[in-house]
Order: structure tokens, then C-alpha cells, then sequence
């Protein structure tokens, strides 16, 4: 990870307040470029957005483009969750905090434009780990932003990961994961080890105890 994406989190800080800054002190010229608009979309906006999409544009190995129907499945799963999970998800964090928990703090009129920048620029969780970091899931696949983990992979900014879940299992041809380096999946085992199965053994032994005895345990409802 470079200097700068390591502390990225204090070039936006900066940012902020050099543009809130900038906005108090040249009141003029920031609502001119305000009114710089073209189908009710700020142009100046749109063009920083675009700056920010083309270097991603640039790193697309376009000459793999036609192995694309190799892996369907795979760039199919990808698509849904980064354009139809994530957008709804962060939409509905939106929901909860920008329009109800902190909409007394906010201005009522500039409340969509927070949502749909929460919505487009959500911080990645993996760009905040350290570099030569390990990540290790066994909860649940969708915990794990499964591209952008592959990414981080193959740019060398994580030394390894081993997942035993994933977002889609069995896991699919094409999956990002398939050819990231370093990457150690198990299929869904984590809880088979000697240690687990003495205890859920252990349990079910207790449970029959207790029901015989008329006190019954752990009992889910």
C-alpha cells in the first residue's frame, strides 16, 4: 500500500475542510460552479466522478475480454452483488441514519444528495487493513466483499486470506477467488474439528439428560 492510500483517510479529512474552507471564503465562485448544470446533474461533479472511475477503466485487461462466457456464473454473482446488493444496502443504511437518526442535524433538502453519496462512495473495509495483513472469514460469505478481496490479493496489499464460506457455495466457475494468489478456501468445515465435535456431542448428551430429568436446556425457540 503506498503512502497515500495509507493515509487516505486523512487526505479526505483534509479535503473536507479545505473545501469548506474554500467555500466560506470564495462564496462567489463555488455557486457558480453550483449552477453548472446539465440535465439537473452538477457537471463539475460528474466530471470529478469520472476521474475517479478511469484509472479502475484503465486496469481492465481487455484483451481477456473474450474468455467472458468462460465465466458467466462467476462475473454474473459479481454484477449482482456489487450493482443490486450493495446499492440497496447502503440505500437502506441511508434510510436509517441520514432520514431518521441524524436528519434533525441535517439540511431536509440536501438529504438525497447524502444518500446517493453514501451510496456511490461507500469506504472499502479492506483498503483500511495494513499492508501485508491476513483476513480470515468463517462466519459468513457475504461478510466478505469477495472482488475487491481478490484485488487486494493480486496488488500484493494483503499477504493471504483463508475463507471457509463463501457467498455463493459451492463456489462457482469464474469466481474472482479462483486465481487470486495466496488464497486458501475449505469447504465449509471450520466447525468439523475434533475440539467442536466433542463439544456439540457433548451437548446433545446434556440435552437428553435434562429432558429425562424433566429440566429441559437450550432450548430454541
Amino acid at each position: 500500500m503506498s503512502f497515500f492510500e495509507r493515509w487516505l483517510t486523512l487526505w479526505v479529512a483534509l479535503c473536507i475542510v479545505a473545501g469548506v474552507i474554500l467555500g466560506q471564503q470564495l462564496h462567489g465562485p463555488v455557486q457558480a460552479l453550483g449552477r453548472m448544470e446539465l440535465a439537473q446533474v452538477n457537471i463539475p461533479v460528474g466530471l470529478l466522478i469520472w476521474v475517479m472511475i478511469i484509472p479502475m477503466l484503465v486496469r481492465v485487461d481487455f484483451g481477456a475480454l473474450h474468455r467472458v462466457r468462460e465465466h458467466v456464473r462467476g462475473i454474473g454473482v459479481t454484477l449482482a452483488v456489487n450493482w443490486l446488493v450493495k446499492p440497496f444496502s447502503m440505500a437502506l443504511l441511508g434510510w436509517i441514519f441520514i432520514r431518521h437518526l441524524f436528519a434533525p442535524w441535517l439540511p431536509a433538502a440536501q438529504s438525497d444528495s447524502y444518500i446517493a453519496g453514501l451510496i456511490l462512495l461507500a469506504a472499502e473495509r479492506l483498503a483500511q487493513l495494513n499492508p501485508g495483513a491476513l483476513l480470515s472469514n468463517t462466519s459468513r460469505g457475504p461478510q466478505t466483499d469477495e472482488p475487491a478481496l481478490a484485488e487486494a490479493l493480486k496488488e500484493g496489499r494483503l499477504a493471504g486470506a483463508g475463507l471457509d464460506v463463501l457467498s455463493v457455495e459451492p463456489q462457482v466457475d469464474g469466481s474472482p477467488l479462483q486465481q487470486a494468489p495466496n488464497c486458501f478456501i475449505t469447504p465449509h468445515i471450520a466447525c468439523a474439528t475434533r475440539a467442536a465435535r466433542e463439544r456439540l456431542l457433548s451437548t446433545v448428551v446434556a440435552n437428553i439428560k435434562a429432558c429425562v430429568a424433566g429440566k429441559t436446556k437450550n432450548v430454541v425457540v
